[in-house]
């Protein structure tokens, strides 16, 4: 997804630094399953501003939207 960045679930809590909390925050992964538990992690630190992406990265190419190229 274009301007998206990448910060594994693993590391989330180590990353807090690049997920603002004044603006939307929207998290995804491949099969929404780690979205949604960075998602409950995040609510519980306190954030207000995420959501997660139900379709799923699998949902977003489906859909043919952008993808970024590295």
């Amino acid at each position: 997804m274009p301007n998206a960045i990448n910060i594994p679930l693993r590391t989330l809590s180590h990353n807090l630094n690049q997920i603002p909390r004044t603006r939307p925050v929207v998290l995804y992964c491949s099969s929404g399953y780690r979205s949604a538990m960075g998602v409950m992690t995040l609510h519980l630190l306190g954030y207000e501003n995420v959501q997660g992406f139900p379709p799923s990265f699998a949902g977003w190419k489906n859909a043919k939207e952008a993808i970024a190229s590295r």
